[in-house]
This record gives structure tokens, C-alpha cells and sequence, in this order.
């Protein structure tokens, strides 16, 4: 039976990371809880407000990095293995890249298209339902209240400016411009570009 090795984590004090994948707190020697996200990862509660995600927080200890705009990849895309040896440092378009082109995201876009397509099995959409579907969903065929409130809602749309304070842009009725100007907010967008240290 091998040891398990816990190593400090940068930035968490009082937290260590083990090179099976887990968190704990080090003055109690507890392993964290870990809970599922919607996204398939694996979070812990370092306090009471302070979630963080499991495989960050692992690779962070065993492979240290002063740049923090870079993403933790599972390299057998296993979201749920957070073992060092399967998690590397890579920029967000790298790890884009890597997500479309790993086999194991291919195979579960094609097992969801069977499943998929066993639950539609026998089941067809008649030509003459096809045909009411698409003629019910022409403009013509809109009742004069849904045509008028499709109407208005693309005329306030297209009535809205764009301001800014130089933090946050917005948008208000030209009636109000004058009054945010006032303020110190100024007429158009502000396009927010990355800091670089």
C-alpha cells in the first residue's frame, strides 16, 4: 500500500491536495466533501463563501504557475480524475481545441445521437403537420395583436443609445441621455481589453 503525498496549495493557506485528487484542510488532517456542478466537475468549500473548483486547486499545488489565465486540462477528459498525472496547464484556446478533438467527446456526442434517435424511433412528422407547422409560424398568419407587439418591441429596440461611465456601458431611452451625460457618462460603448501584467 503506497502513501498518499499532500502538498500545500499557493494562495490556501491551511488547505493541501493529495496526488489522488483530493482536498483537506491540513490543521485537521479532513478531507473535503466534494460536490458535483451541472458543468461534471468537482468542487469543495474552503469556507463558508469560498468554493473552488477540485482540479484547479490540485494542479495548483503539484504544478505551481504565477499565470492565472490559464486552464486546467483533464488529459484523459475525465472531469472527475483529478489526479496530477492527468491534469496540465493550457490557454483557453488550447483547451477549446483539445475538447473538440478528444475521442472521448466524440464518443458521447455519438452515443447522445443514438439515444437520441431511439427515442424518436417511429416517430415522423407528417407532411401535411410539417406544412401547418411552417405556415403558422409565417408573419401573415400572425394575429394583428402579436404583429403589433412584435412591432413595438423591435421599434423601443431600435430607440435605445449606448453609454458608459468608462467601466460599463448601458443602454437608455434618448430622452434620458441628457441626464446620464450630466452624470458623467459618455455616448457610445466601452470595449473592455484584458490587463496584461
Amino acid at each position: 500500500m503506497s502513501t498518499i503525498i499532500w502538498k500545500p496549495i499557493p494562495g490556501f493557506e491551511g488547505f493541501e491536495a493529495s496526488d489522488e485528487g483530493h482536498i483537506r484542510n491540513a490543521k485537521t488532517q479532513q478531507q473535503l466533501n466534494e460536490s458535483f456542478i451541472n458543468t461534471g466537475y468537482l468542487i469543495v468549500y474552503c469556507s463558508h463563501y469560498d468554493v473552488q473548483l477540485v482540479h484547479r486547486l490540485v494542479a495548483m499545488a503539484f504544478y505551481p504557475t504565477e499565470d492565472f489565465t490559464k486552464q486546467v486540462n483533464h488529459i484523459n477528459g475525465v472531469k472527475t480524475d483529478n489526479r496530477p498525472e492527468n491534469l496540465e496547464w493550457m490557454s483557453l484556446g488550447d483547451n477549446v481545441r483539445d475538447f473538440w478533438t478528444n475521442p472521448i467527446f466524440k464518443e458521447a456526442q455519438e452515443r447522445r445521437r443514438k439515444q437520441m434517435s431511439e427515442l424518436h424511433k417511429g416517430k415522423h412528422v407528417s407532411e401535411e403537420t410539417r406544412r401547418k407547422m411552417v405556415e403558422s409560424h409565417k408573419k401573415e398568419n400572425l394575429s394583428d395583436e402579436t404583429r403589433k407587439k412584435m412591432s413595438d418591441s423591435h421599434k423601443g429596440a431600435r430607440n435605445l443609445v449606448w453609454i458608459n461611465n468608462g467601466k460599463e456601458n448601458r443602454m437608455i431611452k434618448p430622452d434620458k441621455l441628457q441626464e446620464h451625460l450630466n452624470q458623467g457618462y459618455i455616448s457610445g460603448r466601452v470595449r473592455h481589453k484584458k490587463e496584461v501584467i
